[in-house]
């Protein structure tokens, strides 16, 4: 009976864990090597990749519902597609191919009454893009290279400033990827922007094997949420033609089905 009862606890207990993601056990590498792991991995072996991600982000001092967004991402020639599926932006879709509108500019194709003005290219400082696309382009961006980068960027304003409160890292049980990811929590000691970081706290969770960036969740200065980013869905490498960033087409079929539970 007692072994049972042993037996029983034991179970709950790795339940708990995996249901709360309470670390297994303290991870061996430094964030910033993690980081650079991550870099390192995106540069050699991403050329192209299709995700299904989910996207909330304040603006305005609000925060916005959740998006769920169809990402085509290509590094050479560069060019990025974006299909929002569900959410207040439901129907659009905007491309971005530096080589054919400029760095600054991108394409737009809305729904309803908005998409009888047919595909238009807007400016990344146009009044218009204010007002109708302030989540374009704008304080993220929801590619992983940017991701990565601006990790970077951020980490070492930290490292230089001495802003980081505490920084730790773990291998835990995430049931989002039903398997086991690498958690960093970043905590900074400061309580207003400084030099361009916008956020008080980061949580990122690395995949274990290539590093890269799949969920990242950064907090206000009030404790509130100020934008989160989870790649649900990632398919590297897909063959990516240019037609996909044509607006004039209908919208591109994704290599693998839209999740049920998103």
């Amino acid at each position: 009976m007692w072994k049972r009862r042993i037996d029983f606890i034991v179970a709950i207990f790795f339940i708990s864990l995996f249901l709360l993601q309470i670390p297994l056990f303290s991870f061996d590498e430094s964030y910033e090597e993690v980081l650079n792991k991550a870099k390192n991995y995106y540069n050699k072996n991403i050329h192209t990749y299709y995700a299904f991600v989910i996207v909330q982000e304040k603006h305005g001092g609000k925060l916005r519902e959740k998006e769920r967004v169809r990402l085509f991402f290509r590094k050479k020639p560069e060019g990025q597609y974006y299909q929002f599926m569900k959410g207040k932006f439901e129907g659009l879709r905007v491309s971005y191919v530096p080589s054919r509108d400029g760095r600054t500019n991108f394409m737009a194709k809305e729904t309803g009454w908005r998409g009888l003005i047919g595909v238009k290219k807007w400016g990344f400082h146009s009044i218009i893009k204010r007002v109708l696309y302030p989540h374009i382009f704008d304080v993220n961006q929801y590619h992983l290279g940017f991701i990565i980068e601006e990790s970077i960027r951020a980490h070492i304003i930290e490292k230089e400033n001495n802003l980081i409160k505490s920084t730790l890292l773990s291998e835990i049980s995430s049931p989002l990827f039903n398997k086991k990811m690498i958690r960093a929590t970043v905590e900074l000691n400061i309580k207003k922007p400084f030099k361009g970081i916008i956020y008080k706290k980061a949580e990122i969770l690395f995949d274990p094997e290539t590093y890269l960036p799949l969920y990242l969740k950064i907090y206000d200065f009030d404790g509130s949420v100020l934008a989160y980013y989870y790649f649900k869905v990632f398919v590297p490498n897909i063959e990516i033609p240019d037609s996909i960033f044509d607006l004039h087409n209908p919208p591109p079929k994704p290599p693998v089905p839209d999740p049920t539970d998103s």
